[in-house]
């Protein structure tokens, strides 16, 4: 699950939330295409959240792991190219590390190497 959110400056649609919008939406949803993917627009923020809906069973418990980010831009960093291509790429990382933990593959004891224990991860996993 991702969940990004733009708080949109006065509650109006500005040039920020639109350049944000069309960068962001077809790299989340190229990356998170096994997820279902909520977009709510409206006068006050811009959120996108993907979700791979757990059913919960009487004998589960659902863990969910959470980090936050926060980036801050204001509108005259649109005016900067090299500013709002480092925003954007930091986004874009974040979303990969997403993707990167949401496809972990346990790699069971047995077939870890010694001298690499700490190593948790298949190397024949789902990964991008």
């Amino acid at each position: 699950m991702l969940t990004i959110k733009a708080i949109k400056k006065d509650g109006s649609q500005n040039l920020l939330s639109k350049v944000f919008s069309s960068k962001m939406f077809g790299y989340i949803r190229e990356h998170f295409n096994n997820e279902k993917i909520n977009i709510i627009d409206d006068s006050t923020s811009l959120e996108v959240i993907t979700s791979d809906f757990v059913e919960k069973k009487e004998d589960q418990m659902v863990i969910e792991l959470t980090f936050k980010k926060t980036i801050t831009i204001n509108n005259l960093d649109i005016e900067d190219r090299q500013e709002l291509d480092r925003i954007i790429s930091e986004i874009k990382n974040f979303c990969n590390q997403a993707v990167n933990i949401n496809n972990y593959v346990y790699l069971p004891l047995n077939m870890r190497e010694k001298n690499n224990g700490n190593n948790r991860t298949s190397s024949s996993g789902n990964r991008l």
